[in-house]
Protein backbone atom coordinates (compact mmCIF):
# COMPACT_ATOMS: atom_id res chain seq x y z
CA UNK A 1 0.00 0.00 0.00
CA UNK A 2 1.59 3.18 -1.14
CA UNK A 3 2.46 5.69 1.85
CA UNK A 4 0.64 8.70 2.24
CA UNK A 5 2.84 11.92 2.59
CA UNK A 6 0.71 13.48 5.40
CA UNK A 7 2.26 11.03 7.71
CA UNK A 8 5.56 10.39 6.48
CA UNK A 9 8.60 12.05 5.19
CA UNK A 10 9.55 11.09 2.16
CA UNK A 11 13.16 10.20 1.22
CA UNK A 12 14.13 12.91 -0.42
CA UNK A 13 12.70 15.24 1.79
CA UNK A 14 14.42 13.44 4.64
CA UNK A 15 18.12 13.44 2.76
CA UNK A 16 17.64 17.11 1.30
CA UNK A 17 17.10 18.51 5.26
CA UNK A 18 20.34 16.51 6.18
CA UNK A 19 22.47 17.79 3.79
CA UNK A 20 21.00 21.33 4.39
CA UNK A 21 21.85 20.92 8.01
CA UNK A 22 25.46 19.28 7.11
CA UNK A 23 26.29 22.33 5.28
CA UNK A 24 25.42 24.63 7.99
CA UNK A 25 27.54 22.69 10.85
CA UNK A 26 30.31 22.57 7.87
CA UNK A 27 29.99 26.19 7.62
CA UNK A 28 29.75 26.77 11.30
CA UNK A 29 31.40 27.71 14.27
CA UNK A 30 33.74 25.13 16.17
CA UNK A 31 30.56 25.18 18.96
CA UNK A 32 28.08 24.01 16.92
CA UNK A 33 30.91 20.92 15.78
CA UNK A 34 31.61 19.85 18.49
CA UNK A 35 27.68 19.97 19.62
CA UNK A 36 26.69 17.65 16.44
CA UNK A 37 29.70 15.45 17.58
CA UNK A 38 28.39 14.76 20.77
CA UNK A 39 24.65 14.54 19.80
CA UNK A 40 24.94 13.58 16.24
CA UNK A 41 23.74 9.74 16.15
CA UNK A 42 20.41 11.76 17.56
CA UNK A 43 19.88 13.62 14.39
CA UNK A 44 20.86 10.38 12.26
CA UNK A 45 18.25 8.36 14.31
CA UNK A 46 15.93 11.20 13.72
CA UNK A 47 16.66 11.56 9.89
CA UNK A 48 16.25 7.78 9.28
CA UNK A 49 12.51 7.32 11.57
CA UNK A 50 9.83 7.05 8.65
CA UNK A 51 6.28 6.75 10.07
CA UNK A 52 4.60 3.24 8.47
CA UNK A 53 1.28 3.25 6.53
CA UNK A 54 -1.48 3.24 8.58
CA UNK A 55 -4.28 0.81 7.72
CA UNK A 56 -7.49 0.33 9.49
CA UNK A 57 -11.06 2.34 9.71
CA UNK A 58 -10.20 4.87 12.32
CA UNK A 59 -6.85 5.72 10.15
CA UNK A 60 -8.96 6.07 6.93
CA UNK A 61 -11.80 8.39 8.85
CA UNK A 62 -8.87 10.29 9.88
CA UNK A 63 -7.49 11.17 6.31
CA UNK A 64 -10.74 12.31 4.87
CA UNK A 65 -11.21 15.76 3.99
CA UNK A 66 -14.92 15.13 5.18
CA UNK A 67 -13.00 14.44 9.16
CA UNK A 68 -10.77 17.67 8.81
CA UNK A 69 -13.59 19.80 7.24
CA UNK A 70 -15.76 18.58 10.04
CA UNK A 71 -13.13 20.09 12.39
CA UNK A 72 -12.70 23.28 10.89
CA UNK A 73 -16.38 24.11 11.45
CA UNK A 74 -16.34 23.03 15.04
CA UNK A 75 -13.27 25.35 15.14
CA UNK A 76 -15.46 28.46 13.97
CA UNK A 77 -17.90 27.41 15.95
CA UNK A 78 -16.19 27.51 18.94
CA UNK A 79 -14.58 30.82 18.11
CA UNK A 80 -18.09 32.52 17.49
CA UNK A 81 -18.64 30.97 20.92
CA UNK A 82 -16.11 32.43 22.30
CA UNK A 83 -17.08 35.63 21.24
CA UNK A 84 -20.61 35.51 22.54
CA UNK A 85 -19.34 35.20 26.46
CA UNK A 86 -17.11 37.39 26.37
CA UNK A 87 -19.68 39.63 25.40
CA UNK A 88 -21.95 38.38 28.28
CA UNK A 89 -18.92 38.74 30.85
CA UNK A 90 -17.95 42.20 29.32
CA UNK A 91 -21.39 43.41 30.53
CA UNK A 92 -20.98 41.73 33.74
CA UNK A 93 -23.77 39.22 32.59
CA UNK A 94 -23.33 34.96 32.99
CA UNK A 95 -23.65 33.29 29.76
CA UNK A 96 -26.87 31.15 29.33
CA UNK A 97 -26.65 27.64 29.96
CA UNK A 98 -26.78 26.61 26.32
CA UNK A 99 -23.21 28.21 26.19
CA UNK A 100 -22.27 26.46 28.93
CA UNK A 101 -23.68 23.21 27.41
CA UNK A 102 -21.56 23.92 24.37
CA UNK A 103 -18.34 24.50 25.84
CA UNK A 104 -18.88 21.00 27.02
CA UNK A 105 -19.42 19.78 23.64
CA UNK A 106 -16.04 21.62 22.23
CA UNK A 107 -13.81 20.05 25.02
CA UNK A 108 -15.37 16.82 24.22
CA UNK A 109 -15.11 16.73 20.73
CA UNK A 110 -11.05 17.73 20.87
CA UNK A 111 -10.76 15.17 23.36
CA UNK A 112 -12.38 12.94 21.00
CA UNK A 113 -10.33 14.48 17.77
CA UNK A 114 -7.05 13.96 20.15
CA UNK A 115 -7.59 10.39 21.31
CA UNK A 116 -8.24 9.20 17.76
CA UNK A 117 -4.82 11.09 16.18
CA UNK A 118 -3.24 9.37 19.40
CA UNK A 119 -4.00 5.93 18.74
CA UNK A 120 -3.65 6.83 15.06
CA UNK A 121 -0.02 7.80 14.76
CA UNK A 122 1.09 6.83 18.43
CA UNK A 123 4.37 8.04 18.89
CA UNK A 124 4.73 9.70 15.72
CA UNK A 125 2.33 12.36 16.41
CA UNK A 126 4.85 13.77 18.81
CA UNK A 127 7.76 13.17 16.24
CA UNK A 128 6.11 13.13 12.87
CA UNK A 129 5.77 15.61 10.45
CA UNK A 130 3.32 17.40 12.00
CA UNK A 131 4.26 17.59 15.43
CA UNK A 132 4.52 20.98 15.59
CA UNK A 133 1.33 21.30 15.08
CA UNK A 134 0.20 18.42 17.22
CA UNK A 135 2.35 19.83 20.53
CA UNK A 136 0.22 22.89 19.71
CA UNK A 137 -3.50 21.13 19.40
CA UNK A 138 -1.92 19.68 22.77
CA UNK A 139 -1.73 22.71 24.80
CA UNK A 140 -5.05 24.32 23.60
CA UNK A 141 -6.51 21.18 24.38
CA UNK A 142 -5.14 21.43 27.83
CA UNK A 143 -6.34 25.57 28.22
CA UNK A 144 -9.63 24.20 27.46
CA UNK A 145 -9.79 21.58 30.04
CA UNK A 146 -8.37 24.06 32.55
CA UNK A 147 -10.60 27.01 31.58
CA UNK A 148 -13.53 24.69 31.65
CA UNK A 149 -12.40 23.15 35.54
CA UNK A 150 -11.54 26.76 36.41
CA UNK A 151 -15.04 28.54 35.37
CA UNK A 152 -16.87 25.56 37.58
CA UNK A 153 -14.20 26.10 40.56
CA UNK A 154 -14.95 29.89 40.35
CA UNK A 155 -18.02 29.77 41.93
CA UNK A 156 -15.94 29.51 45.67
CA UNK A 157 -14.93 32.12 47.78
CA UNK A 158 -11.29 32.38 45.51
CA UNK A 159 -13.58 33.40 42.62
CA UNK A 160 -11.68 36.57 41.57
CA UNK A 161 -7.91 34.54 41.74
CA UNK A 162 -9.21 31.79 39.54
CA UNK A 163 -10.52 34.51 37.00
CA UNK A 164 -7.25 36.32 36.49
CA UNK A 165 -6.16 32.99 35.67
CA UNK A 166 -8.92 32.07 33.24
CA UNK A 167 -8.61 35.65 31.36
CA UNK A 168 -4.95 34.39 30.87
CA UNK A 169 -5.84 31.11 29.01
CA UNK A 170 -8.66 32.15 27.19
CA UNK A 171 -6.09 34.63 25.01
CA UNK A 172 -4.47 31.30 24.18
CA UNK A 173 -7.11 29.60 23.30
CA UNK A 174 -8.27 32.19 21.07
CA UNK A 175 -4.89 31.28 19.11
CA UNK A 176 -7.52 27.68 18.46
CA UNK A 177 -8.74 29.94 15.58
CA UNK A 178 -5.78 29.63 13.76
CA UNK A 179 -5.90 25.75 13.49
CA UNK A 180 -8.73 26.68 11.02
CA UNK A 181 -6.56 28.18 8.37
CA UNK A 182 -5.09 24.49 7.60
CA UNK A 183 -7.95 23.67 6.19
CA UNK A 184 -8.26 26.34 3.31
CA UNK A 185 -4.66 26.45 0.85
CA UNK A 186 -5.05 30.01 0.32
CA UNK A 187 -5.30 31.16 3.89
CA UNK A 188 -2.44 28.51 5.04
CA UNK A 189 -0.32 30.70 2.21
CA UNK A 190 -0.58 33.72 3.66
CA UNK A 191 -0.32 32.24 7.59
CA UNK A 192 2.96 30.77 5.84
CA UNK A 193 4.20 33.94 4.48
CA UNK A 194 3.68 35.58 7.64
CA UNK A 195 5.25 32.97 9.65
CA UNK A 196 8.18 32.30 7.35
CA UNK A 197 8.75 36.71 6.89
CA UNK A 198 8.94 37.05 11.15
CA UNK A 199 12.64 37.35 10.71
CA UNK A 200 12.83 40.36 7.99
CA UNK A 201 10.17 41.96 10.29
CA UNK A 202 12.02 41.62 13.55
CA UNK A 203 15.25 42.84 12.28
CA UNK A 204 12.91 45.90 10.40
CA UNK A 205 11.59 46.78 13.73
CA UNK A 206 15.24 46.52 15.26
CA UNK A 207 15.90 48.83 12.28
CA UNK A 208 13.18 51.38 12.96
CA UNK A 209 13.78 51.02 17.48
CA UNK A 210 17.56 52.35 16.32
CA UNK A 211 16.53 55.28 14.37
CA UNK A 212 13.88 56.43 17.24
CA UNK A 213 16.37 56.11 19.59
CA UNK A 214 19.01 58.28 17.55
CA UNK A 215 16.48 60.77 16.91
CA UNK A 216 14.91 60.70 20.37
CA UNK A 217 18.89 60.96 21.64
CA UNK A 218 19.57 64.04 19.43
CA UNK A 219 16.88 66.10 20.35
CA UNK A 220 16.89 65.37 24.10
CA UNK A 221 20.40 66.44 24.36
CA UNK A 222 19.71 69.11 22.14
CA UNK A 223 16.71 70.64 24.89
CA UNK A 224 17.35 73.64 27.37
CA UNK A 225 17.46 72.58 31.23
CA UNK A 226 13.75 72.39 32.73
CA UNK A 227 14.30 75.65 34.61
CA UNK A 228 15.74 77.59 31.80
CA UNK A 229 12.38 76.57 29.47
CA UNK A 230 9.51 79.36 29.01
CA UNK A 231 6.88 78.57 31.35
CA UNK A 232 4.17 78.32 29.17
CA UNK A 233 5.57 75.51 27.23
CA UNK A 234 7.53 73.86 30.06
CA UNK A 235 5.54 71.67 31.16
CA UNK A 236 3.97 70.25 27.40
CA UNK A 237 7.72 69.80 26.18
CA UNK A 238 8.36 67.48 29.77
CA UNK A 239 5.51 65.38 28.57
CA UNK A 240 6.39 64.92 25.12
CA UNK A 241 10.28 64.97 25.38
CA UNK A 242 11.11 64.72 28.97
CA UNK A 243 13.18 61.78 28.75
CA UNK A 244 14.42 59.32 25.40
CA UNK A 245 11.71 57.00 25.96
CA UNK A 246 9.12 59.74 25.61
CA UNK A 247 10.66 61.39 22.90
CA UNK A 248 10.87 57.88 21.03
CA UNK A 249 7.07 57.55 22.12
CA UNK A 250 6.50 60.87 20.73
CA UNK A 251 8.28 60.17 17.21
CA UNK A 252 6.49 57.10 17.19
CA UNK A 253 3.14 59.02 16.99
CA UNK A 254 4.37 61.40 14.58
CA UNK A 255 5.59 58.58 12.28
CA UNK A 256 2.70 56.39 12.20
CA UNK A 257 0.07 59.53 12.18
CA UNK A 258 -1.25 58.91 16.13
CA UNK A 259 0.31 62.59 16.55
CA UNK A 260 -0.15 65.75 15.30
CA UNK A 261 3.23 68.08 14.81
CA UNK A 262 1.37 71.26 14.59
CA UNK A 263 1.16 72.07 18.78
CA UNK A 264 4.96 70.51 19.14
CA UNK A 265 6.67 72.67 16.14
CA UNK A 266 6.64 75.82 17.83
CA UNK A 267 7.52 75.15 21.22
CA UNK A 268 10.74 73.39 20.02
CA UNK A 269 14.15 74.52 21.68
CA UNK A 270 16.33 75.49 20.48
CA UNK A 271 15.44 75.76 16.43
CA UNK A 272 17.43 72.77 15.58
CA UNK A 273 15.51 70.60 16.97
CA UNK A 274 12.64 71.87 14.54
CA UNK A 275 15.19 70.98 12.25
CA UNK A 276 15.74 67.21 13.40
CA UNK A 277 12.44 67.10 14.00
CA UNK A 278 11.17 67.65 10.28
CA UNK A 279 14.54 65.94 8.83
CA UNK A 280 13.13 62.91 10.75
CA UNK A 281 9.86 62.52 9.22
CA UNK A 282 11.32 63.22 6.05
CA UNK A 283 13.62 60.27 6.15
CA UNK A 284 11.49 58.13 7.75
CA UNK A 285 8.10 58.55 5.35
CA UNK A 286 10.00 59.01 2.57
CA UNK A 287 13.15 56.56 2.97
CA UNK A 288 13.41 54.35 5.72
CA UNK A 289 9.64 52.61 5.63
CA UNK A 290 9.49 52.30 2.16
CA UNK A 291 12.75 50.42 1.93
CA UNK A 292 11.85 48.48 4.94
CA UNK A 293 8.35 48.01 3.72
CA UNK A 294 9.93 46.53 0.09
CA UNK A 295 11.93 44.48 2.09
CA UNK A 296 9.68 42.68 3.95
CA UNK A 297 7.15 42.45 0.98
CA UNK A 298 10.00 40.86 -1.12
CA UNK A 299 10.84 38.13 1.64
CA UNK A 300 6.79 37.80 1.84
CA UNK A 301 6.26 37.43 -1.74
CA UNK A 302 9.22 35.02 -2.03
CA UNK A 303 7.31 31.88 0.35
CA UNK A 304 3.83 33.22 -1.28
CA UNK A 305 4.98 31.24 -4.49
CA UNK A 306 3.58 27.95 -5.25
CA UNK A 307 5.38 25.14 -4.81
CA UNK A 308 6.44 22.68 -8.00
CA UNK A 309 3.94 20.54 -7.30
CA UNK A 310 1.12 22.82 -7.71
CA UNK A 311 3.08 24.68 -10.79
CA UNK A 312 3.17 21.16 -12.58
CA UNK A 313 -0.64 20.44 -11.19
CA UNK A 314 -1.78 23.96 -13.16
CA UNK A 315 0.51 23.13 -16.44
CA UNK A 316 -1.48 19.80 -16.55
CA UNK A 317 -4.40 21.65 -16.47
CA UNK A 318 -3.56 24.24 -18.80
CA UNK A 319 -2.42 21.24 -21.50
CA UNK A 320 -5.69 19.53 -21.42
CA UNK A 321 -7.19 22.70 -22.01
CA UNK A 322 -5.17 23.17 -24.99
CA UNK A 323 -5.49 19.38 -26.00
CA UNK A 324 -9.95 19.91 -26.10
CA UNK A 325 -9.53 23.28 -27.40
CA UNK A 326 -7.30 21.68 -30.42
CA UNK A 327 -9.76 19.14 -30.79
CA UNK A 328 -12.75 21.08 -30.98
CA UNK A 329 -11.84 23.21 -33.53
CA UNK A 330 -9.22 20.96 -35.97
CA UNK A 331 -12.43 18.20 -35.63
CA UNK A 332 -14.52 20.33 -37.39
CA UNK A 333 -12.10 20.99 -40.34
CA UNK A 334 -11.22 17.87 -40.86
CA UNK A 335 -12.17 13.97 -40.76
CA UNK A 336 -10.65 12.81 -37.29
CA UNK A 337 -11.05 9.38 -38.17
CA UNK A 338 -9.51 9.01 -41.47
CA UNK A 339 -5.80 10.36 -42.65
CA UNK A 340 -5.26 13.75 -43.92
CA UNK A 341 -4.37 13.92 -47.42
CA UNK A 342 -1.61 16.39 -47.99
CA UNK A 343 -3.77 18.69 -50.45
CA UNK A 344 -6.41 18.98 -47.82
CA UNK A 345 -3.79 19.73 -44.93
CA UNK A 346 -2.40 22.86 -46.60
CA UNK A 347 -5.25 24.17 -48.36
CA UNK A 348 -6.93 24.09 -44.73
CA UNK A 349 -3.79 25.19 -42.86
CA UNK A 350 -3.72 27.72 -45.34
CA UNK A 351 -6.85 29.81 -44.71
CA UNK A 352 -7.06 32.78 -42.52
CA UNK A 353 -8.70 31.15 -39.68
CA UNK A 354 -6.97 28.18 -39.31
CA UNK A 355 -3.45 30.09 -39.84
CA UNK A 356 -3.84 32.87 -37.33
CA UNK A 357 -5.71 29.76 -34.65
CA UNK A 358 -2.02 27.76 -34.97
CA UNK A 359 0.24 30.83 -35.12
CA UNK A 360 -1.70 31.47 -31.06
CA UNK A 361 0.65 28.30 -30.10
CA UNK A 362 3.70 30.24 -31.78
CA UNK A 363 4.21 27.86 -34.35
CA UNK A 364 5.26 29.33 -37.85
CA UNK A 365 2.67 28.12 -40.33
CA UNK A 366 4.55 26.68 -42.97
CA UNK A 367 1.86 24.04 -43.91
CA UNK A 368 4.04 21.55 -46.31
CA UNK A 369 6.63 21.73 -43.46
CA UNK A 370 4.29 20.81 -40.66
CA UNK A 371 3.00 17.96 -42.81
CA UNK A 372 6.23 16.32 -43.27
CA UNK A 373 6.98 16.25 -40.01
CA UNK A 374 3.94 15.06 -38.56
CA UNK A 375 3.87 12.20 -41.09
CA UNK A 376 3.88 9.18 -38.84
CA UNK A 377 5.13 5.42 -39.23
CA UNK A 378 2.53 4.43 -41.88
CA UNK A 379 3.33 7.40 -44.10
CA UNK A 380 -0.39 9.43 -42.97
CA UNK A 381 -0.87 12.55 -41.35
CA UNK A 382 -4.26 12.39 -38.46
CA UNK A 383 -5.74 15.01 -36.27
CA UNK A 384 -4.41 13.27 -33.42
CA UNK A 385 -0.78 13.48 -34.62
CA UNK A 386 -1.48 17.13 -35.87
CA UNK A 387 -2.52 17.93 -32.04
CA UNK A 388 0.39 16.03 -31.01
CA UNK A 389 2.72 17.90 -32.76
CA UNK A 390 1.44 21.46 -31.93
CA UNK A 391 1.31 20.60 -28.20
CA UNK A 392 5.06 19.45 -28.47
CA UNK A 393 6.43 22.55 -30.19
CA UNK A 394 4.45 25.39 -29.06
CA UNK A 395 5.35 28.18 -27.21
CA UNK A 396 9.03 29.51 -27.91
CA UNK A 397 12.63 27.63 -28.15
CA UNK A 398 13.99 26.08 -24.99
CA UNK A 399 17.46 25.16 -24.66
CA UNK A 400 16.33 21.25 -24.78
CA UNK A 401 15.42 22.16 -28.23
CA UNK A 402 18.90 23.81 -29.43
CA UNK A 403 20.27 20.82 -27.54
CA UNK A 404 18.01 18.02 -29.57
CA UNK A 405 18.96 19.89 -33.27
CA UNK A 406 22.35 19.70 -32.05
CA UNK A 407 22.02 15.45 -31.38
CA UNK A 408 20.18 15.36 -34.95
CA UNK A 409 22.82 16.82 -36.65
CA UNK A 410 25.78 15.40 -35.30
CA UNK A 411 23.53 12.22 -35.90
CA UNK A 412 22.91 13.53 -39.65
CA UNK A 413 26.91 14.05 -40.19
CA UNK A 414 27.69 10.74 -38.91
CA UNK A 415 25.25 9.33 -40.98
CA UNK A 416 26.50 11.34 -44.15
CA UNK A 417 30.67 10.13 -43.09
CA UNK A 418 29.59 6.56 -43.26
CA UNK A 419 28.15 6.58 -46.28
CA UNK A 420 30.91 8.61 -48.07
CA UNK A 421 33.33 6.07 -46.46
CA UNK A 422 31.86 3.10 -48.10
Amino acid sequence: MAQSSVYSRSTFDRQNSKRKFMIHIEHGSRVHQKIYEHFGHWLEQWWEVEEPARTGRLAQVERTSIFHGIISIVILLNAFHSAAVCNYQVQGLQPPLLFVVAEVFFVVFYTFELCLKLYVHRIFFFIGDEYCCNIFDIILWASSIFDLCAAWFSRGSFQIAVMRVIRVVRICSALRTLRAVRALAELRVLWMCIVKSCASLFWSLCTILIIYFMFALAIVQMLPRYDLREPENAQLLDELFGSVEMTMLTLFMLSLGGGDLTPIYPILEPHLNRVIIIAFCLFFQITLLNILTGVYVDTALKFALPQRVQLAKAKHMHEMDDEMELWGFFSSHFDSALPIAEAEFVAKLQTAKVRAFVETFEIENDAPLIYKMVLNTNGEVTVKGLIDFILANKGAGTKIDFLRNKELLLEIKQNVESWSGT
